[in-house]
């Protein structure tokens, strides 16, 4: 199979994301000048739970994914700790109740606190360059297999907050 020079255009960003996904897709080799974020990336999807819980602690499947991550820090024996022991209630409530982890689920939460207040003083870049930087995220996704691709990913996420600030 041979790819010839072609070239399509857009007047808007909004649906560029559709093509390139449909590109890869068929295995079609191209190039973007888009900001996007590959949004099955791994760091990319792990990222943006973690957003949603600064957004909103209580839906159990943000607070799973962002606990069980290198920002929350939890192993999947203490998770499951904590849903053992409340099988009555939602995670989020047996969370917030479970005694035995008390330092480790304060830390935590202070931490996503802290970034909710960060949220509501601070440009929109700015807030999300830091919680890269301060929940581990960007470090750890840069030292794995492939990390200059990773960190490129979290790093479009920052230039399209950039780009929607202005």
């Amino acid at each position: 199979r041979s790819y010839k020079d072609f070239a399509i255009l857009f007047r808007t960003k909004h649906r560029i994301f559709q093509f390139e996904r449909i590109l890869n897709e068929f295995n079609i080799p191209f190039y973007s000048d888009s900001e996007t974020v590959k949004a099955t990336s791994t760091e990319a999807a792990v990222f943006i739970q973690l957003l949603r819980l600064i957004d909103n602690g209580r839906i159990d499947l943000t607070l799973l994914s962002s606990l069980s991550s290198i920002a929350g820090g939890f192993s999947d024996e203490e998770l499951g700790n904590i849903r053992v022991a409340y099988q009555e209630t939602s995670f989020h409530e047996s969370f917030y109740a479970y005694a035995i982890l008390q330092a480790k689920i304060r830390r935590f939460l202070e931490k996503i606190e802290g970034w909710r207040k960060l949220m509501k003083r601070t440009r929109l870049s700015d807030f999300i360059w830091t919680v890269l930087i301060e929940s581990g995220l960007y470090a750890f996704y840069s030292s794995l297999l492939e990390g200059e691709a990773r960190r490129e990913n979290l790093n479009a996420i920052v230039r399209i907050a950039k780009e929607y600030e202005q």
